[in-house]
């Protein structure tokens, strides 16, 4: 694991294995251990760089920066200081949305993109009243409150297996409040992704999930971008990577391979 200085903050990552790059991008309030069951299984194929988000894991929290936009030209920065000059991106939940706009906007940066359950639009009226609860609870309690404030809202599969969840908590738990706030200012205030997925020609594969309200994204995808797979994944929520892990990698590896 290492740091570097991009864009006025430090980036903690962690790169393995050897081959052609894949980059993987957390969802939020997460960090490197988010994809602690894909690295090992993809770093047998690949050199992995996974990295984390502003205000996430060990990353610094800094007071700006946090936009899809800002955090898509992280990722340019970060590819550049390791000299990677194409790459595969795996991005999940906002990590996917900012992957997509990766596509969009430096196409000749990437080889195939994966995005896991991405939003592709501004949080909604319902979802701007549960970001305020849970950065409400966030501020008062802490980290993992906010993990258990949603837990009856998670699969079974997640909450259900003690030893997934505690790590689930403890992963939120690492998350700094300021950058768990900013990222969520970032995802109310997401650029239209959607009505720019036309301009997408890489491969792209879309991962979701038969029980998380962002499935219906999938569809938008396969009408707008070209060369566009689709995998729905059956009885997972959010966390496909952590709920059905043989199954997640194996979509994953058998695309990017």
């Amino acid at each position: 694991m290492a740091k570097v200085r991009i864009r006025g903050f430090d980036l903690h990552y962690e790169m393995r294995g050897q081959g052609y790059p894949v980059v993987l991008i957390h969802h939020l309030a997460g960090n490197l251990s988010s994809w602690r069951f894909q690295i090992p299984e993809l770093s047998k194929h690949f050199k992995v760089v996974a990295y984390e988000l502003r205000g996430h894991g060990d990353s610094e929290s800094v007071e700006t920066g946090y936009s899809i936009k800002d955090q898509t030209e992280d990722l340019v920065a970060l590819l550049k200081q390791l000299n990677l000059q194409q790459t595969h991106v795996v991005g999940h939940s906002i990590g996917g949305s900012i992957a997509l706009n990766f596509a969009i906007q430096h196409p000749q940066l990437l080889g195939r993109v994966v995005a896991v359950a991405p939003p592709l639009e501004p949080a909604s009226k319902e979802g701007l009243a549960e970001n305020k609860r849970l950065l409400a609870i966030a501020k008062e309690k802490g980290m993992e409150a906010v993990a258990e404030a949603r837990r009856n809202i998670l699969p079974k599969k997640l909450t259900g297996d003690e030893e997934l969840w505690s790590g689930f908590k403890k992963t939120y738990g690492m998350t700094s409040i300021l950058g768990y706030e900013k990222t969520l200012e970032a995802s109310a205030n997401m650029p239209p992704i959607a009505q720019e997925l036309s301009k997408i020609q890489n491969p792209v594969l879309g991962i979701s999930d038969d029980l998380d309200a962002l499935a219906p994204n999938l569809n938008i995808m396969a009408t707008k971008i070209p060369n566009f797979k689709a995998v729905v994944m059956v009885g997972c929520g959010h966390f496909p990577t952590l709920e059905n892990t043989a199954e997640f990698n194996r979509n994953l590896t058998d695309f990017l391979l």
